[in-house]
């Protein structure tokens, strides 16, 4: 899996990639310059437990300027400036846990965070392990808990989240728990009406990875 997340950072070119379920303990600078190839790069991490999890993200140093970056329980958060137009940003790589009550916790930082940011924009995307509607599982486990999709759209709803319809679009994919939200960003939300050109400055991917240690 990690060849095709280089090919698709080259073809692409890429300046933010946000991976979840990495299966790594630990992230250096040896193991994003295989992700990454050639060029300058910075990254952040959250370490999986045991091989279970895990979340990286990596940028384009020469046109991202990260000023803080941190992780929590269930997402990585990078704040920083695209240097082309010094475009305040916040970007939130999510890869959300499984019982509810700590995806609803989850939830509520991300929106405590997002609310006292004073970003320009604010992007969030991975895989938040939750649908907004039952039509969005399907397969042999298409049930879902009424409390898991409301908490969810309520998230999405009380944070001024603008949702991507990204069905059937390049890059999405889709399994049987639903639409991995995790291939361009999921939403983007602006404090300011010039926002949302900023998409243009770069393409973020996000990859679902089985396993970054297999070639």
């Amino acid at each position: 899996m990690r060849r095709e997340i280089i090919e698709l950072i080259a073809r692409y070119d890429i300046d933010f990639c946000c991976i979840q379920e990495s299966k790594l303990e630990y992230v250096d600078a040896f193991v994003c310059r295989a992700i990454w190839g050639p060029g300058n790069f910075y990254w952040s991490f959250k370490p999986s437990v045991g091989r279970s999890g895990g979340i990286i993200s990596i940028w384009n140093s020469d046109k991202f300027t990260c000023s803080s970056c941190w992780s929590m329980e269930g997402a990585v958060v990078v704040n920083g400036y695209w240097n082309a137009d010094n475009a305040h940003c916040m970007i939130i790589n999510v890869y959300a846990p499984c019982p509810l009550s700590e995806r609803e916790d989850l939830w509520d930082r991300i929106l405590c965070i997002t609310t006292q940011s004073q970003a320009t924009n604010i992007y969030l995307l991975g895989d938040f392990n939750s649908v907004r509607t039952t039509s969005e599982r399907n397969g042999r486990n298409s049930t879902t808990n009424r409390r898991d999709w409301e908490s969810f759209d309520n998230f999405i709803g009380s944070s001024g989240l603008l949702d991507l319809p990204l069905h059937g679009r390049t890059f999405s994919c889709e399994a049987s728990r639903g639409l991995y939200r995790t291939t361009v960003p999921l939403s983007w939300r602006t404090k300011a009406k010039t926002g949302v050109q900023n998409l243009s400055v770069a393409l973020m991917l996000g990859c679902l990875t089985r396993d970054l240690r297999s070639s």
